[in-house]
């Protein structure tokens, strides 16, 4: 039995010791005298001198329901102390509650929260899982062993589940036309191959089913269906043979939903999204990520919760690699509307294929020696990992040639 000691019991706190301590019963009392004396304790600014864990209580009553002098909260959280000498809770109520995303600058230019505005940029690097570390060590200090089995994720988006497959004829002429006025002779070369009956490059369900079968590794899909526009440019939702198709594909893997860029401007264009999925298989979608990962977190969540949808997968940044709110492992969207514990889960994952790409502008081997030393460090404080691919980045044809391997390693790993 672990006993939190403290004068307080509120949901904020409650939020946070059921996140540092899953998998462990806890109590909190008040009454120094109130439990068994073998029980491990954790002292929070109580003053408790033979407790085994000793945690200072911020001056900011951060656990007071109704507070929301977040500005106030960030000042008092700029630097981080030594493990010991700074309010552990407070720390982990800011970066899961997502306080840095109330007030920031840090958007770009489609409205996407960046890495500039964490704290942990102020602390030292994103790419360290401040709260999986401190977890690490809280438990190690109650000499206890971490019953938490690390999670371990392949995530798979579908922009375009096909390259050429269920085009018209007169879409693969105009195709055909603006390929090779961009050089673009690997284009040429597969289009053409497809038009006779050739596998489609982007079809690489098979293929990915597979390895995660053979490495024991989960694997989800996240698929787009929406009406096309500038960057939402996936198959026609009026193709109900490559839909057949696809569906068939996916029919033994969990999969979710992918919503559209555009219906972040219109709430009727994501319902419609949901539900055209919905009725192309007999599942409920609970699960989505963001194309683009375009979300506003506040905005979105109580909008997927009133539709059913009880876990978000974006939960990472598109221009870098790192953890956004200090943890890999998927925690309680905290509802600062409300006040309360919501039941959407936030899924966290570290990096995403484009990012190495095309924002960090690695080579195959550089980006193979970022993700061999993200899943070390993932694995030495036992913490979950994740990373998003797309179905046309895994195959290596075109500007994903040599990309391959590095989704193997990952999956190794």
């Amino acid at each position: 039995m672990i006993v939190v000691l403290s004068d307080i019991d509120t949901p904020r706190l409650r939020y946070v010791l059921d996140f540092l301590l899953e998998g462990y019963t806890y109590c909190l009392r008040q009454d120094q005298t109130d439990f068994p004396i073998e029980s491990l304790v954790i002292d929070y600014g109580m003053g408790m001198s033979n407790a085994q864990v000793k945690i200072p209580r911020m001056d900011f009553s951060w656990w007071r329901d109704g507070e929301r002098d977040i500005v106030f909260f960030r000042k008092k959280v700029e630097q981080i102390k030594s493990f010991g000498h700074f309010d552990l809770f407070g720390y982990a109520f800011y970066l899961l509650s997502r306080c840095d995303e109330h007030f920031t600058e840090y958007f770009d230019e489609w409205g996407r929260f960046q890495s500039g505005g964490c704290i942990q940029k102020q602390w030292g690097e994103v790419e360290r899982a401040y709260l999986d570390e401190w977890r690490t060590h809280l438990i190690s200090l109650l000499g206890l062993e971490d019953k938490r089995i690390a999670q371990h994720e392949l995530t798979i988006d579908i922009d375009s589940p096909f390259a050429f497959k269920y085009k018209s004829f007169l879409f693969h002429m105009g195709g055909l036309v603006n390929d090779v006025l961009r050089g673009r002779w690997d284009w040429v070369k597969s289009r053409v191959q497809v038009m006779l009956g050739h596998s489609d490059p982007y079809d690489t369900y098979a293929t990915l089913n597979a390895m995660s079968q053979e490495h024991h590794i989960n694997l989800r899909y996240f698929v787009l269906c929406a009406e096309r526009s500038a960057l939402d440019r996936g198959m026609s939702v009026h193709q109900e043979k490559g839909w057949k198709h696809l569906m068939s594909r996916l029919a033994a893997q969990e999969w979710g939903w992918h919503p559209s860029f555009a219906g972040h401007a219109n709430k009727l264009k994501h319902r419609a999204e949901l539900e055209r999925l919905q009725q192309r298989s007999s599942v409920k979608i609970q699960s989505v990520r963001f194309h683009y990962l375009k979300e506003n977190l506040f905005q979105m969540s109580p909008r997927l919760l009133s539709w059913g949808i009880v876990e978000n997968y974006s939960m990472g940044f598109a221009e870098t690699v790192g953890y956004r709110a200090g943890t890999s492992r998927p925690f309680h969207w905290y509802d600062w509307q409300s006040d309360a514990v919501s039941e959407l889960k936030l899924v966290p994952f570290w990096g995403m294929d484009v990012t190495l790409k095309k924002y960090l502008r690695l080579t195959p081997q550089e980006a193979l020696e970022k993700v061999a030393q993200a899943s070390q460090y993932a694995s030495d404080i036992h913490a979950d990992w994740r990373m998003i691919w797309h179905n046309e980045s895994v195959n290596d044809w075109s500007e994903w040639k040599g990309w391959g391997v590095v989704l193997k390693k990952f999956i190794q790993r």
